[in-house]
């Protein structure tokens, strides 16, 4: 008698908790994929401003191997993409290379809309 007990007590239990799953999963669904989301835009972001920091090694690298400026922005735009922009100023023997990137807007807009990478380098 005692087991019937029992297994009654259980059964209302199960049967009380009938729609939990589907709630647990209508909240935990776009949790986790605004989280996918966040991830991989901000792991665009940091391959954009990898590709910015190579341009304007690059454009240094070139200015040290050349001494002048002339394809300073199609190296730039080679390497970081065709919406990169490029300005370098020479004081004496450094040459301060600014080389901008646009990155893919965001909707929080939590992420710059540009990435920028400062580099100088001494000509020899």
């Amino acid at each position: 008698m005692r087991k019937i007990i029992v297994c009654k007590r259980r059964l209302r239990v199960v049967k009380k908790d009938s729609g939990a799953v589907t709630a647990e999963f209508a909240i935990v669904l776009p949790c986790a994929l605004v989280i996918v989301l966040v991830l991989l835009g901000l792991g665009r972001a940091v391959v954009c401003a990898m590709n910015c920091h190579d341009a304007a090694a690059q454009v240094a690298y070139y200015m040290v191997t050349h001494h002048n400026d002339k394809a300073a922005a199609s190296i730039a735009q080679r390497v970081a993409g065709s919406g990169a922009s490029v300005k370098v100023s020479k004081s004496g023997n450094v040459a301060n290379i600014v080389v901008k990137c646009p990155l893919i807007p965001d909707p929080l807009h939590i992420l710059p809309p540009l990435v920028e990478s400062h580099v100088s380098q001494v000509l020899a």
